[in-house]
C-alpha cells in the first residue's frame, strides 16, 4: 500500500485534512475490495495529473483475479465525471481525429477487408466477451489503416469500453524511459490491462523492441483482451522475427489478419500553386 500512496499523491506532499481523508477512504475501499489500480499514463519523468484518486480517471478498477473476482467493476467515485469525455482523453487519439468514423472512411477498391476487420472488435454489446480479440491490418502506406484505427477505437469509447491509441514507436520509447527510472513493469501492466489496445505502425528495430512487443501481446492474450494493430509490414517479416506474435495473430479462433491493398489517398491529391 505504500507504493499505492505514493502513485496516488505522484510523489507531492499531502498538504490537507480533506486530501489526507480522501486517499485514506480510498485505499481503505480497494484495500477491501482486494482490486489494485492500474498506473495512470508515465511520460518518461511524471505521472500525469488525475481528477479521480481512486480509479486514475480511468472510471473502472482491475479486480485480482480469483474464484471471487474477475475482470473490471466501475469506480465508485466517478458518477460526477464525464465519462466519454475522460475516456477521450486519456485515449491518445488527438483532437483533430475524433472526427474519424465508419461512415466517412473512403471505402475504395482493396479496403474492403481492412474495413470489415476494424469494425469486428466494436461489433460486439460487450467488447470484453467478443471472439476474436487479436486484428491486425497491413499493407502498404497512405490506405486509411490509422483512419480504421482511429475509427474503432472511437467507436469502442462510445460504447463505454476504455481505449488506447498509441503509435508503435511512441509506446517502444517510452517502455524505454521507464526502463530506464525501474518503472518497466508498471507501464507494461497500464499497456497490459487497458481493455482495447490500439498499436498503429506496429514495427520493431532492436532486440529490446521485439522483447517487449512479445512480452506484451503474450500478457494481453493470456488475459483474453483485445487489441488492434496496423503495419506496414508484410507477414513474412513478422513470422520471422516474432514467430511467437505471428502465431497468435494466425490463430483462426481469435485473430483476423486484413490486407489493405487500397492506393494511397495521398498520390491522389493533386495540388495548384498558380
Amino acid at each position: 500500500m505504500e507504493e499505492l500512496g505514493r502513485i496516488l499523491t505522484h510523489g507531492q506532499q499531502v498538504e490537507t485534512t480533506a486530501t489526507i481523508n480522501q486517499l485514506e477512504e480510498a485505499k481503505a475501499r480497494i484495500e477491501k475490495r482486494k482490486a489494485r489500480f492500474l498506473c495512470p499514463q508515465f511520460d518518461g519523468e511524471k505521472w500525469v495529473e488525475i481528477a479521480c484518486t481512486t480509479c486514475m480517471d480511468k472510471h473502472w478498477v482491475v479486480c485480482d483475479k480469483g474464484e471471487n473476482h474477475s475482470g473490471s467493476m466501475p469506480c465508485p467515485d466517478c458518477d460526477q465525471f464525464d465519462r466519454v469525455a475522460s475516456m477521450l482523453n486519456h485515449s491518445g487519439i488527438p483532437d483533430v481525429q475524433r472526427l474519424k468514423s465508419f461512415q466517412n472512411f473512403k471505402r475504395i477498391t482493396g479496403t474492403e477487408a481492412a474495413y470489415k476487420a476494424a469494425k469486428i472488435l466494436v461489433g460486439e454489446p460487450a467488447l470484453a466477451t467478443a471472439r476474436v480479440r487479436f486484428v491486425l491490418i497491413y499493407g502498404s502506406t497512405g490506405n486509411g489503416k490509422t483512419h480504421l484505427a482511429y475509427a474503432s477505437g472511437l467507436e469502442a469509447i462510445r460504447s463505454g469500453t476504455p481505449s488506447k491509441f498509441t503509435r508503435c514507436f511512441d509506446m517502444l520509447r517510452e517502455f524505454k524511459a521507464a526502463f530506464s527510472q525501474d518503472k518497466f513493469g508498471e507501464v507494461m501492466r497500464y499497456y497490459r490491462e487497458i481493455p482495447y489496445l490500439i498499436i498503429d505502425e506496429f514495427d520493431w528495430r532492436t532486440e529490446f523492441d521485439i522483447a517487449t512487443l512479445d512480452d506484451l501481446l503474450a500478457g494481453r492474450d493470456a488475459d483474453e483482451r483485445i487489441m488492434l494493430l496496423t503495419s506496414n509490414r508484410n507477414l513474412e517479416d513478422i513470422q520471422d522475427t516474432m514467430p511467437r506474435i505471428y502465431s497468435r495473430l494466425s490463430d483462426r479462433v481469435c485473430s483476423v489478419m486484413a490486407l489493405n491493398e487500397g492506393k494511397d489517398y495521398r498520390k491522389g491529391i493533386e495540388r495548384s500553386f498558380e
